[in-house]
């Protein structure tokens, strides 16, 4: 990577991270560019149990029209396929009164589906409970799915169970899969990976692709006593892909572009990636966009990854709506809407989205669109910091550390920033380090704090770039190196670092450790003044006083 110009997302993060001042570093909120697994830009990995599958559904109601048809003709066929599609209900609905389990089921699925009636999931959830009455198994296996997921009925995990479990007992393969998401989850029964791989093998067994995707996911674990098996695993999440689970293409799609059993390939990716989004997993909808947002495997189209990230959040998959509310915050294809970002930040924290609730932190610590709350903020980070958000860390420990929304506690910050910085957050390695440099909860070690900072710095962190400069330009830690010091001070400037911008600016006006240009001083206090350093402008107005 170019050193002269840092990547969109990593200059908006350091602008929102402007070190001021002594202490550690101030905190920033997370960027649009995150370790996984809780990744910005990086695709969700599927480390959790698929949601729940209907054991059956409704064919088309009617055919596609072919490429140049004639409009009247192609009218014409929806409205037969529409007459023909009633003509069936009715048909279900008389074999249903009289006995007949498959009419029953058939039944449930057109009100569920709304083919040939209005949908009404409480009419579809009763025709399935006289089918499985009757011993239908598919039927069995719908009604739990209605049961769990809420449909025409109050959900209720333990009867939900007890439908898939007959189903599953009747052989109906996707009733055993449900039961060993079930098992996984431990949702309405005591939780079970060794009963979950059983259902899921079964039902794999039985050619159902979600479940062999399942398997795939262990394996690549190693859980439940099976042998890590990366490549093994790969293969089963291409069975199931091949067997139509677009849940099992996503599963691929991260396994390429992690290079997790098979060749890393971005490209590769996006074609699963698509594959499953045009299977209707959502996930895969908005995995698809993070790449496009990257132009990894794919061109980068900022505006397509939106609609993809906003597909995604209307159909349930909270992933994408934290994304397109970093999206709208960020004004990232499409116009900045702080407005808009908040209440998508909200559906992301509420759909267990870490990564959402650390942002929502943020503005509620900076009263950016909401009220100042430091409490809600100290919360916020508090929740995702314990599920191992590593910049949720290193925020609290700025909190920590100033006695804002929370009591001081010096010791406590340390090891927050330590915790941020083991978890790959480069802005909690900088704020370590200073930690070490000014024994901010830790013994006074030089040392360690330049390693810190040199540790941030090459990780692409503008004020990991920014300290290190200052320690060399201040020969307080080391020798003093002015010109060393300007090419690190550079380099945060490209970053957008407003206090780099700035320092920089005065070392090309006084030529230390640089070639004297006034020029190139005042453009330079022109872009720290404009990234929001206060210095920066004050120096600015100085130069033009003095004129040419």
């Amino acid at each position: 990577m170019q050193l002269t110009r840092a990547p969109l997302a990593m200059r908006r993060a350091a602008l929102l991270a402007l070190f001021v001042g002594a202490g550690c570093a101030k905190p920033s909120p997370p960027a649009t560019v995150a370790t996984a697994p809780t990744p910005s830009a990086a695709p969700s990995p599927l480390v959790v149990a698929p949601p729940p599958v209907p054991t059956a559904s409704a064919a088309p109601a009617s055919p596609d029209a072919g490429a140049g048809e004639d409009e009247q003709a192609s009218q014409e066929d929806a409205t037969k396929a529409a007459e023909l599609a009633k003509r069936a209900f009715e048909l279900d609905q008389a074999g249903c009164e009289q006995g007949a389990a498959d009419s029953c089921e058939s039944l449930g699925i057109a009100y569920r589906d709304a083919v040939g009636v209005a949908e009404d999931q409480t009419r579809a959830t009763e025709a399935f409970r006289k089918a499985c009455e009757k011993q239908r198994a598919s039927a069995c296996g719908n009604l739990g799915y209605q049961i769990e997921t809420g449909h025409g009925v109050a959900p209720d995990p333990r009867k939900a169970v007890a439908a898939y479990r007959k189903a599953c007992d009747l052989s109906d393969s996707t009733a055993c899969f449900n039961l060993g998401r079930m098992y996984e989850t431990g949702h309405g029964l005591p939780k079970s990976d060794t009963q979950a791989l059983a259902l899921y093998k079964r039902a794999c067994g039985e050619r159902t692709g979600g479940a062999c995707g399942a398997v795939g996911q262990f394996m690549q674990e190693g859980r439940a006593g099976m042998k890590k098996d990366e490549a093994g695993g790969a293969r089963l999440f291409k069975e199931g892909c091949d067997l139509g689970s677009g849940r099992s293409c996503v599963r691929l799609a991260y396994a390429f572009g992690a290079g997790r059993g098979v060749p890393a390939s971005a490209q590769r990716s996006v074609e699963l990636y698509e594959k499953g989004c045009s299977m209707a997993e959502m996930l895969g909808c908005a995995n698809l966009g993070v790449m496009l947002q990257k132009g990894s495997g794919a061109p980068k189209d900022d505006h397509r990854a939106t609609v993809l990230f906003d597909r995604a959040c209307h159909g349930g998959e909270t992933f994408g709506c934290y994304q397109l509310g970093l999206a709208k915050y960020y004004g990232t294809g499409i116009p900045k809407d702080l407005a808009g970002s908040i209440p998508l930040f909200r559906q992301g924290c509420d759909g267990a989205e870490v990564p959402s609730c650390t942002m929502l932190g943020y503005l509620y610590g900076h009263a950016e669109g909401v009220p100042l709350d430091l409490k809600r903020a100290v919360d916020l980070y508090t929740s995702s910091c314990n599920l191992k958000d590593p910049i949720a860390c290193n925020n609290l420990g700025v909190l920590t550390r100033d006695g804002r929304g929370v009591s001081v506690d010096k010791g406590r910050a340390f090891k927050l920033f330590k915790q941020s910085c083991d978890g790959g957050d480069m802005g909690g390695c900088a704020a370590l380090g200073q930690c070490y440099e000014d024994a901010t909860g830790v013994a006074k070690d030089p040392r360690k704090a330049i390693e810190l900072y040199e540790k941030s710095c090459t990780g692409d962190n503008a004020t990991g770039c920014y300290l290190l400069g200052y320690a060399y330009n201040g020969g307080n830690l080391m020798p003093r190196d002015a010109g060393r010091a300007s090419d690190l001070f550079g380099r945060a400037c490209d970053h957008e670092h407003a206090d780099a911008c700035n320092v920089l600016g005065g070392m090309f006006a006084a030529g230390d450790g640089v070639s004297a240009d006034a020029d190139k001083a005042a453009t330079l206090y022109a872009r720290a003044c404009n990234a929001g350093s206060a210095r920066g402008c004050l120096n600015l107005a100085a130069t033009k006083k003095k004129g040419p």
